[in-house]
This record gives C-alpha cells, sequence and structure tokens, in this order.
C-alpha cells in the first residue's frame, strides 16, 4: 500500500476562530479568547479577555509570537480584529518582537519605544543582552545596559558579567568541581562555589 497522501486526503484548516477558555489552578474562568489557524493549522492570531481587558497577539509563519497588543477595556466596545499588528497609540499599547538567524528572540520593542536585544549560541543560550538599547549612544547608566553570559563545559552558567564602563565590569563567577575530600563525590560537573563580584565604588 502506498504511504503517499494526496493534496485532498491533508487535513485543511480554514481560516476560523475556535473559542477557548484559560482557567485558574483553582478552576475558575480567567479569560476567554478566540485562536486563530492558518491553512497549515499553526497559530496566526489570538484575542483573550482577562481582568484587565482584551490582549491580541499575532504569530508568524512559524507559530513566534511576533506582537502583543493590550487594548485595555476597549472602551467597552467589542474589539475589532485587524489582520495585523496596529501601531501602538493612546488607546493599545503594542510590544513587538523579531528573531534572530538562530530562530531565537533577538529584540523586543516595548510600548514605550524601549528596545533589548539578545544574542544566543550555536545552542541557543543566551549570551548577551543589552537593554535599552540605543545604536551610537554615548555611555550612560541607563542606556545599552549589557549583561554577558559564558557557560562551563557541563553546560551550567560559567560567568555572568554586567558591562560598566564607569565603574568596571562586575562577574559573577561559578566554580564547578568536587573531590571525596570536599564533597564526598569526585566530579567535575557538581557546582562547588559562587563568587560575587566586590561591591563597585558607587556600593561601597
Amino acid at each position: 500500500m502506498s504511504s503517499t497522501t494526496n493534496a485532498a486526503s491533508r487535513p485543511s484548516f480554514p481560516l476560523v476562530a475556535a473559542l477557548f477558555v484559560l482557567r485558574s489552578r483553582r478552576g475558575s474562568n480567567a479569560l476567554i479568547g478566540e485562536r486563530w489557524r492558518d491553512g497549515s493549522g499553526n497559530v496566526s492570531k489570538e484575542t483573550f479577555q482577562g481582568i484587565k481587558g482584551f490582549v491580541k497577539r499575532t504569530f508568524d509563519a512559524i507559530a513566534r509570537e511576533i506582537a502583543a497588543a493590550d487594548y485595555g477595556t476597549n472602551g467597552g466596545a467589542i474589539l475589532f480584529r485587524p489582520d495585523v499588528p496596529p501601531v501602538t497609540s493612546e488607546t493599545v499599547l503594542v510590544t513587538r518582537t523579531r528573531y534572530g538567524g538562530d530562530g531565537g528572540p533577538g529584540e523586543t520593542t516595548t510600548a514605550d519605544g524601549t528596545v533589548t536585544r539578545t544574542k544566543r549560541d550555536a545552542l541557543s543560550r543566551e549570551i548577551e543582552t543589552i537593554e535599552n538599547f540605543k545604536e551610537d549612544a554615548a555611555p550612560a547608566a541607563d542606556v545599552n545596559r549589557t549583561a554577558r553570559f559564558a557557560y562551563h563545559a557541563s553546560g551550567g552558567l560559567g560567568t555572568f558579567t554586567l558591562v560598566n564602563d564607569v565603574t568596571g565590569d562586575q562577574v559573577t563567577r561559578w566554580v564547578y568541581g568536587t573531590t571525596l575530600t570536599d564533597s564526598g563525590v569526585a566530579t567535575g560537573h557538581l557546582l562547588r562555589a559562587k563568587i560575587e563580584p566586590p561591591p563597585s565604588p558607587a556600593q561601597g
């Protein structure tokens, strides 16, 4: 028997919405919404009404969230669901996400325009985050706040570095490897110590 499935026999997913209810841990209805799927069955957009109002989430072709629009109570009116994410305004707050070449979130822009950039390694682990990213901005405490992550061979976090051009970088280190003398187990993978950075001059 041939295993080939023709187009006519494949399941189709019409562009319609399905009502869903998300329940809280106590079993009460937390929010009600609609979830839309594209022709491949992937979620393309989602709208739900919670205690604080309406939120609409939009996804790309491979079901990654690219925008979340918070309409609040929408003035008490029924929410109109546009096909594309709206622009941030006084009545709707939109957070947008762009993805890097590794498939993970690479840049997030909140409704107030604050940009956070993230880099990942070949294993999709976060290696750098830049908060309030601004291109070519002069060094300042509230601009381009950068954190870097490095990993031990065991896969655990090895160093966490808060970059500071004024006081110098603040580095937290994790030390791995134990012996029968200090733990009763000899291995290079167990965490032995966490070394905090010394206080910065501003903290001292």
